[in-house]
């Protein structure tokens, strides 16, 4: 072997040498880099550890119900843990529409919770069922708030979290929806005990028979709600009114209709 090849296998040989103890000394750093963020990850980890959820809600009893539900695991903290979940436990809550979360560090979780409303009151017994325009059942009471539409003679079969829905939810929606504005003849009720002359009546019992055609549902019972209106004005009070026919026929207080449609005081 020549002395140039001697020469130049030990200048690659320490190369070599120089190269490995540099990449050994990149790992080196490295290593006690990873140790360093590890611990200091760990540090910030115990430092942001959850130790208080607040429940916000504009309904006290929501926020009330899904601080009870909620189940925080005791390593969640703000920084790692996914508090998406922690808000998803909120909105498996019947009253919850939607749920979201803020971090407030260094320890606190606030949940902040949109109530569903109801639209609805569905008679069972002497209770009723609160449901929302999604046709979500609420909760049970024995005094619905006078601005729901009291639904009665049909039988309910629901519970809490249920999900209602068919032609009789979307026919009471119809009718809530257009009886929204006429606040001053609240309670309202649509009674279906008779399905083929459903009736719409007011908080004192003045009934307007708008009948289960769905097609123009609404209209009926917008024109019913007008004529009460009208007959006041009038200093009239309406006593009945059949809406299924065209036009409509309107008896006074007092007044009903006898076998063959005629006015009978």
């Amino acid at each position: 072997m020549s002395d140039t090849a001697i020469t130049d296998a030990r200048l690659q040989l320490r190369v070599r040498r120089r190269r490995n103890a540099l990449m050994a000394k990149y790992l080196l750093v490295g290593l006690l880099g990873a140790v360093l963020v590890g611990h200091a990850l760990g540090a910030l980890v115990a430092f942001t550890r959850i130790k208080q959820v607040i429940v916000q809600s504009p309904d006290p009893g929501v926020a009330q119900e899904v601080s009870e539900v909620l189940d925080v695991p005791p390593w969640a903290n703000l920084v790692t843990s996914r508090l998406s979940l922690i808000a998803g436990q909120a909105e498996r809550c019947p009253r919850v529409k939607r749920a979201d979360f803020e971090r407030k560090f260094p320890d606190r979780l606030i949940v902040t919770v949109e109530p569903r409303q109801p639209l609805l009151a569905w008679e069972k017994g002497d209770q009723w069922m609160l449901v929302d325009p999604e046709g979500v059942c609420l909760y049970w009471t024995s005094r619905p708030d006078e601005a729901l539409l009291r639904v009665t003679g049909l039988a309910l079969q629901a519970r809490v979290g249920q999900r209602l829905s068919g032609e009789w939810f979307e026919r009471s929606c119809v009718v809530a929806e257009a009886l929204a504005k006429a606040e001053r003849y609240r309670p309202w009720t649509l009674d279906a005990s008779c399905p083929s002359e459903l009736s719409v009546l007011t908080g004192s019992g003045i009934r307007g028979i708008v009948g289960t055609t769905d097609a123009d549902l609404d209209r009926r019972v917008r024109i019913f709600a007008e004529a009460l209106v009208e007959y006041e004005k009038q200093g009239k009070r309406l006593g009945l009114m059949e809406l299924r026919t065209d036009p409509p026929i309107a008896w006074p207080e007092g007044e009903r209709p006898d076998q063959a449609g005629r006015v009978a005081p």
